[in-house]
């Protein structure tokens, strides 16, 4: 995708996911962090709201990293 603007990401991970998963079934969104992410994040989070009346599991900022401790801590 390259350089991409909060609503470029927005509307390309909508498409997919109203063609595919639907928003019921996702549970989680992983970033890293730029605000971009953090905007796109936002708005995901309220469109999942608005669809399903569910929330997503919230775990920060790179929570890659976090599962990553989650193992290695056991």
């Amino acid at each position: 995708m390259g350089h991409a603007r909060q609503t470029d990401i927005q509307d390309c991970t909508h498409e997919y996911i109203e063609d595919t998963l639907g928003y019921k079934n996702v549970a989680q969104l992983s970033i890293d962090g730029p605000d971009v992410n953090w905007k796109f994040s936002n708005k995901f989070e309220k469109t999942k709201e608005t669809s399903c009346k569910t929330d997503l599991v919230n775990v920060g900022s790179c929570s890659f990293k976090k599962l990553l401790n989650v193992f290695e801590e056991g």
